[in-house]
């Protein structure tokens, strides 16, 4: 089975670097003009399923994809962002401002600290585990299946499947609209391409 995973487009909480979390954002209008060139990466007939998160910055986005891959995109909750709990909204400087010591333990530990009220990470990649088994269950070795999602259950969801561990998390980055692709072998997992933007190339 092989795996392409884009991040949903960007958003006006993008732009202004806030914590975005379960926070229903739509795309703005790059976030549109990102996800339609990736769009045009996409041959009807290449991937035989969509699956994205129910928010609709990422429902959005996988309609886009959607249409040029003749497919309907479906919601699945595992894919939801993380909760952020009492982050949500903010911009990170905000957050450096008011809790250094908390922003210090999350770039640190992100493993071992949970900002107040948010889901802990270990949540998260519980879910992703939980979405990976059901696409084995319900898919084929030969197919590619499409996930269009966030930020940190995307990235977690990689990091899973080469075996990396979730204090890592930092270490990885998925750009809005992103390209990346990872092949599911009997064996062991492979990352064939990471957060390629080179689609994107005139449009920032």
């Amino acid at each position: 089975m092989k795996l392409i995973i884009t991040r949903h487009g960007q958003t006006i909480w993008n732009t202004q670097l806030r914590t975005q979390g379960r926070t229903d954002i739509p795309l703005n209008d790059m976030g549109r003009l990102q996800s339609g060139r990736f769009a045009a990466l996409c041959k009807p007939g290449s991937v035989s399923a969509i699956y994205c998160s129910p928010l609709q910055r990422a429902r959005e986005t996988a309609a886009i994809i959607g249409d040029a891959l003749c497919l309907t995109p479906r919601d699945s909750r595992w894919m939801l962002e993380r909760d952020f709990g009492e982050w949500e909204g903010r911009p990170f400087s905000e957050l450096e401002t008011l809790f250094p010591r908390d922003v210090e333990s999350w770039l640190h530990d992100p493993a071992g600290y949970t900002p107040p009220g948010a889901e802990p990470l270990t949540g998260v990649l519980s879910r992703c585990i939980r979405l990976i088994d059901e696409l084995k269950t319900s898919h084929t070795d030969a197919e590619t299946i499409l996930l269009v999602g966030h930020s940190i259950p995307l990235k977690l969801t990689v990091m899973y499947l080469v075996g990396m561990d979730v204090s890592h998390i930092h270490n990885i980055v998925l750009d809005n609209a992103s390209y990346t692709e990872v092949e599911l072998l009997q064996t062991y997992n492979r990352v064939l391409t990471l957060n390629n933007t080179s689609h994107l190339r005139g449009i920032a």
